[in-house]
């Protein structure tokens, strides 16, 4: 994508949109395991961790949105669920700030 937008002389950000229906991170059918197994996170972190690597030298990448709607309002233990996010949150972006200090980083409400 970035290097599209530099031919079109457009900026961009980076994000995960399918986190909720299992196609990135869980391999579930919509559930998001990724604010309660430790191993999606891990696996998460380095995916952000990579992607800021790869574009850290790129002018064109205005920053990073970490989740999109990262949790559905139809789970009843949508609370437990948000409790986990902020953690997710930070840890994402220590990995993102190895590489790149000043890249900004979105982070989406709950629901």
């Amino acid at each position: 994508m970035p290097f599209k937008c530099i031919r079109c002389c457009l900026c961009c950000f980076s994000d995960i949109t399918e986190q909720n229906t299992g196609d990135n991170i869980d391999d579930n059918y919509g559930y998001p395991w990724l604010m309660e197994n430790a191993n999606n996170q891990r696996e998460f972190n380095d995916i952000w961790s990579r992607i800021a690597k790869r574009y850290a030298k790129e002018p064109i990448v205005l920053g990073y949105d970490l989740l999109n709607e990262p949790i559905a309002t139809y789970f009843d233990n949508k609370e437990e669920l948000n409790k986990n996010l902020e953690t997710i949150y930070i840890n994402a972006t220590k990995a993102i700030r190895k590489y790149k200090k000043n890249h900004i980083v979105l982070f989406g409400g709950a629901q």
